[in-house]
């Protein structure tokens, strides 16, 4: 996705294309996250609005990548 999205600080509410874009995952990803009851979202007319609050929730809540033993870490 080449988009260039600027949230400003002060919004309560971000897009699925926002979120998409901040997280780095896909739309059909969201969607199912949201099916799921995994991602709380609310509509307003047609569009699809995710709380800030709830979408860091969402993100801090998915698992940690436990470093592999012996894994060299290389930059």
């Amino acid at each position: 996705m080449n988009v260039s999205v600027r949230i400003p600080a002060d919004r309560v509410g971000i897009s699925i294309t926002e979120a998409c874009y901040i997280s780095g995952v896909g739309k059909s990803y969201l969607y199912e996250q949201i099916a799921a009851g995994n991602l709380p979202a609310r509509k307003i007319g047609r569009r699809s609005i995710i709380l800030r609050d709830d979408f860091m929730r969402w993100i801090e809540g998915c698992p940690l990548i436990s470093p592999k033993k012996g894994a060299a870490h290389e930059e």
